[in-house]
């Protein structure tokens, strides 16, 4: 019985780990970067965590970690309708993870890049807004170029 317990445990373990797929839907090097979109920030998505976010051009890349290993993994950011009227302005967004109801518990670090040019305040150049990531500390400074 310790044996059949033993091969269960490390079939589980291993056999998560060779079938690893987590591509995203931001897909840097194909098609560029994904569109990030006005919606609904207070979808529910699987946990993540951001460990680092920043801006260049119209490109945010985020550089993330979340457990998985099983499934491919997806990635959508989206930012609130709302701004706040301050100086510079401020706007909610959120990263989104849909993990495909992956239960494997691989630790894996990766990065999506997403085009942000639709969360402007307005599409002008040296226009900034100060985008407020969920799950993030640190306030993300967006210029439109």
């Amino acid at each position: 019985m310790k044996v059949f317990l033993s091969l269960s445990v490390l079939f589980i373990l291993f056999g998560c780990a060779q079938t690893r797929n987590t591509e995203s839907s931001a897909k840097p090097g194909n098609d560029g970067p994904a569109m990030a979109e006005l919606g609904d920030i207070t979808v529910k998505g699987d946990p993540v965590t951001i460990d680092t976010a920043y801006v260049r051009g119209h490109t945010l890349t985020i550089k993330m970690s979340y457990s998985g290993g099983c499934e491919k993994h997806f990635f959508d950011l989206r930012g609130s309708f709302l701004v706040m009227k301050t100086f510079p302005p401020k706007r909610s967004i959120k990263l989104i993870h849909r993990a495909s109801g992956d239960s494997c518990r691989e630790w894996i670090s990766g990065s999506a890049e997403f085009d942000i040019s639709d969360l402007a305040y307005e599409k002008k150049s040296g226009e900034e807004i100060m985008l407020i990531l969920d799950g993030y500390k640190h306030p993300i400074s967006y210029v439109y170029p």
